[in-house]
């Protein structure tokens, strides 16, 4: 029987040791993303389970690493006095000990999430798209305050907050930098807040807010950071205020409009979005806004936590990017402007394949997003945080995101412009390589990227020449055939760092030699700082080069050495649900050993994803993790930039795909409960193996995977 997946979603899955979920309360592509924030160092996510709480913040990022960011305008109830300082900040809880504020009681569900806090003040939390809505109750008799930090900002702990960190300014701790905060009446403020850094960039950025209380304040007193602040305003870095209510108040009812590009913008977000309606009518609204995103899959079958897990990951995968239309910011062609894509070089593993398939319209706005930022700025983003362009982990991978995207069909781009901005992007000296563009002197001169590069230039090279094949493969889809021509000579550049001795590629000097001494199974712990190979080994990357898979096997002497090689790379105990081996296993498909596909993605899911707080084997990253999962649970995985699927045992016994708003469906029958694949037919007919092309599906129908 189909029930619905919505009832399903866990939102504690991935919000422990790994994965830096949001355990908040969020609507698909929401602005605000309200949710505790644990006392530091904070995780991108800003929370942990069972740590003390130190107040409710409205900005944060979904599922990511690295330092944090976000985290603007913190609210923390108590009650009796606050605690009064001799420096700054000057005014705070009463905290009586380190755990004082840690929930004695936590729940979570689709829009909603509560706490209770043993000193007797209960939280609850929702949200619309741009207002955050809190309901607090106090004890009976209490004297009620809200402490809210209109400078709080997420520490994740790479450097104090201020300072730059050892290597990397896009790693910079994020640090309050100034801010205006106005008390209009007894229920109403608004103000700014101004940040220097954070993930991504230091460059700076401005969060506008508007709070409306349903019960009118008792008193208020402001303070920054050279004191406490007379009057009904205070300006500066550092602001934060203390809000006091009556005795008799025992709930508390607020909402916070948020908008980066006004207080009027987030003024109007209240008063047209929450508009003072009751707290549990905002609740069941955030709850049915992720109805038409999850429901895009429906399946049978399954146990309780495989539906979970399916559930959670598609709640994760329509999160980000932030869709600043709702905040009033378009393209001229009236479509949304994303930011928050953090980043493109994890979505383009899996998880923008798969919304080619169940959202192409979605693609199709964030492909006329980054079309708009490249017309804006002269530079296609890759990562793109609080409204600019972030740092690059590689080149950058909108080019295959627009290859793939126009092979498969999607329509609603115009991809001549897409190519021109593409071939500027991939052949213009950069100002800035590790933000715009690429590293290009070795490349054009020697034909790789050489020790001159300081970071990661064996896995950049690599990642560069597959999307120059990519470009290729848009041009030639466009009939310009001189630029397939041209980025197709440079793609086979690949094999340039590719080093016979060991069978994989390596780091080499400008003079051409090769660095000695260079392991290709290790790597620094701290992997995006490695001179050759970013966050994966260079054996690791040595299986990324997938427009030319038949060299790769080739080199390693033929499909049954190839297998072997995997049989032997795989069982080492380094976990493959990683961005840059998440295809691995799927490469057993090139060598018609499809069964062994099969076995090492089972184990995977069985074993690395729980529907628990710890469920998730690493960051989400942008719906990395996520797509993972889904792909291979439905049956049918992606090989990023290639226009076809590796086909595997569905977890379901029947999955139906709503390819967006196109009306057309695609229905996954299992057939039997074998590990293998035995037979792919569709509608009727059996295709040969069980790699297939996007263009056999692409109108939908009825695919039967027959097991053994």
């Amino acid at each position: 029987m189909t029930t619905r997946l919505l009832d399903d979603i866990n939102p504690k899955v991935g919000t422990g040791r790994l994965g830096n979920c949001l355990i908040g309360p969020c609507v698909p592509f929401g602005l605000v993303r309200l949710g505790p924030d644990i006392s530091y160092p904070q995780p991108n996510s800003g929370y942990r389970p069972g740590k003390a709480i130190i107040g409710f913040s409205h900005t944060r990022l979904s599922g990511t690493g690295g330092a944090a960011r976000y985290g603007n305008i913190r609210v923390m109830p108590f009650i009796d006095e606050p605690r009064r300082l001799a420096c700054a900040p000057w005014l705070t809880f009463p905290a009586t000990h380190r755990n004082w504020s840690k929930p004695v009681e936590e729940s979570a569900a689709v829009g909603f999430y509560s706490c209770r806090f043993e000193f007797g003040v209960t939280a609850e939390l929702t949200c619309t798209q741009r207002v955050g809505v809190h309901r607090y109750t106090f004890p009976q008799g209490s004297e009620p305050r809200l402490l809210i930090d209109f400078a709080a900002l997420l520490q994740g702990g790479s450097a104090p907050a201020g300072q730059s960190p050892y290597c990397e300014d896009w790693e910079m701790e994020a640090h309050n930098i100034g801010g205006r905060v106005e008390l209009l009446n007894d229920r109403e403020l608004s103000g700014r807040t101004e940040t220097l850094g954070g993930w991504g960039h230091h460059k700076p950025y401005t969060v506008y807010y508007f709070i409306r209380l349903r019960e009118p304040m008792s008193g208020c007193e402001f303070a920054g950071e050279k004191g406490c602040i007379a009057g009904k305003t205070a300006e500066g870095a550092g602001l934060r205020g203390v809000l006091s209510f009556p005795r008799s108040v025992r709930e508390l009812n607020m909402e916070v409009g948020i908008s980066f590009a006004s207080s009027e913008q987030a003024k109007a977000a209240v008063e047209s979005e929450s508009a003072g309606a009751e707290f549990d009518v905002i609740r069941g609204r955030a709850r049915e806004a992720w109805a038409p995103w999850v429901e895009r899959i429906q399946v049978e079958g399954g146990t309780t936590d495989q539906r979970a897990l399916l559930a959670t990951s598609l709640l994760h995968l329509f999160t980000l990017p932030t869709n600043l239309a709702f905040d009033g910011r378009t393209t001229p062609q009236g479509g949304p402007v994303f930011t928050d894509i953090t980043c493109l070089w994890d979505s383009i593993r899996n998880a923008n394949s798969l919304w080619h398939l169940i959202a192409p319209e979605l693609s199709a706005d964030l492909m006329n997003s980054l079309l708009y930022q490249a017309d804006e700025t002269g530079w296609l983003p890759d990562a793109h945080i609080a409204g600019h362009h972030a740092y690059q982990q590689s080149g950058c991978c909108a080019e295959i995101l627009f290859s793939e995207a126009a092979r498969k069909g999607v329509t609603g781009v115009d991809y001549r412009r897409a190519l021109a901005a593409c071939v500027r992007n991939a052949e213009t000296r950069s100002p800035a390589p590790d933000y715009l563009g690429r590293h290009l002197d070795d490349y054009d001169t020697l034909g790789y990227l050489s020790t001159n590069v300081p970071k990661g230039c064996v896995s950049r090279h690599i990642e560069y020449t597959y999307q120059d094949w990519c470009i290729a493969r848009l041009a030639e889809s466009l009939g310009e055939t001189e630029i397939a021509r041209r980025f197709d000579a440079k793609a086979r550049r690949l094999w340039n760092l590719w080093d016979e001795r060991v069978r994989a590629f390596m780091p080499r000097r400008p003079d051409g030699s090769w660095v000695e001494n260079v392991n290709p199974d290790a790597h620094a712990w701290d992997g995006w700082n490695d001179p050759y190979s970013y966050e994966s080994s260079l054996r690791h990357w040595s299986f990324n080069g997938l427009h030319d898979i038949d060299g790769l096997i080739a080199r390693h002497g033929g499909t049954d050495s190839f297998a072997a090689f995997l049989d032997e790379f795989l069982e080492r105990p380094a976990k493959i649900e990683k961005e840059t081996r998440m295809h691995i296993p799927h490469l057993y498909q090139f060598v018609g050993q499809a069964e062994k596909t099969a076995k090492r993605v089972r184990r995977s899911l069985d074993t690395a994803y729980l529907n628990s707080p710890d469920g998730m084997p690493d960051d989400e990253d942008m719906g990395c993790q996520s797509a993972y999962y889904i792909c291979n649970a439905i049956g049918l995985y992606p090989i990023y930039g290639r226009s076809f699927y590796s086909v595997v045992p569905p977890l379901f016994e029947r999955v139906t795909l709503a390819y967006g708003e196109t009306g057309r469906f695609l229905t996954i029958v299992r057939i039997g409960d074998g590990a293998r694949v035995k037979a792919v037919r569709l509608n009727g007919t059996e295709l040969g193996g069980t790699l297939i092309e996007h263009a056999l599906i692409a109108e939908g129908g009825q695919l039967e995977i027959e097991t053994v």
